[in-house]
């Protein structure tokens, strides 16, 4: 089925960051490999703050949300995912977004009301996304504390392992934050299957049983997309952006 996507990129957009560049292109590479147009159209986190806002997500196949936070809205990051998460829109999230993602999960669906990410500098409440635990040893001066390919193992069956064709992958990392792993328990008793790892069990990969396609990576998949070889993780997503039918709005 060919057809123009239209994905919406949630995060706050900033001009030279490798992140946001390289999330625009791996779209456009995937699209062409699934034989789809692609519309871009960024949304601003503060955006999203206000319940009407859920019309305005129904105008897309999916959404993708971005590395690249603080948000400028934490709430507006998570009225998006959770209107992913509960009315079944495709939805991608890697690295930051993926944080948020863990943290939507832990507020709306595990029940922990007052979870923070310490990226905003809340003082109080349970801290679900906190520093990275084991960085990576000798890695440049001012790099993340999860900084380049890092090795990593998807545990089947899932979904993340069906796109992969393997358990043993490795990916390329930019980031400080990770699941507490305190609550890891938490997600998984909620229904969120954790299912890709580092080598020391730590949350990596993501994915909701159920869901069309509603998947989270503290990775940055776009970072190694090429036109000729596009990230299987982002042609997966595209392949349920194409598939996907709003009856009466797409």
């Amino acid at each position: 089925m060919n057809r123009q996507l239209r994905i919406g990129v949630v995060g706050d957009w900033k001009p030279g960051y490798r992140g946001h560049i390289a999330t625009e292109a791996a779209l456009h590479h995937a699209a062409k490999a699934v034989g789809a147009g692609m519309e871009i159209v960024w949304l601003s986190t503060k955006a999203l703050e206000g319940a009407s806002s859920e019309h305005d997500l129904e105008a897309f196949h999916g959404l993708f949300m971005t590395p690249g936070t603080p948000y400028e809205s934490l709430a507006g990051a998570l009225r998006a995912l959770r209107f992913a998460r509960e009315r079944g829109w495709p939805l991608l999230a890697t690295c930051g977004g993926f944080q948020h993602l863990l943290l939507e999960f832990a507020i709306d669906a595990a029940g922990i009301a007052d979870g923070q990410h310490g990226d905003y500098g809340v003082t109080g409440g349970t801290p679900v996304i906190v520093r990275v635990v084991c960085p990576v040893p000798n890695r440049a001066a001012g790099a993340a504390a999860l900084s380049g390919r890092i090795r990593l193992t998807v545990r089947p069956p899932s979904q993340v392992y069906d796109i992969y064709g393997r358990a043993d992958i490795d990916e390329e990392f930019a980031c400080n934050w990770e699941l507490n792993p305190k609550f890891r328990g938490a997600l998984e008793d909620a229904g969120l299957r954790i299912v890709g790892f580092d080598e020391h069990d730590q949350t990596r990969i993501t994915e909701l049983p159920g869901h069309p396609f509603f998947l989270g990576t503290l990775f940055q998949p776009q970072l190694s997309s090429t036109e000729a070889t596009p990230h299987p993780v982002i042609r997966a997503f595209c392949a349920a952006a194409q598939q996907f039918e709003r009856p009466g709005r797409l």
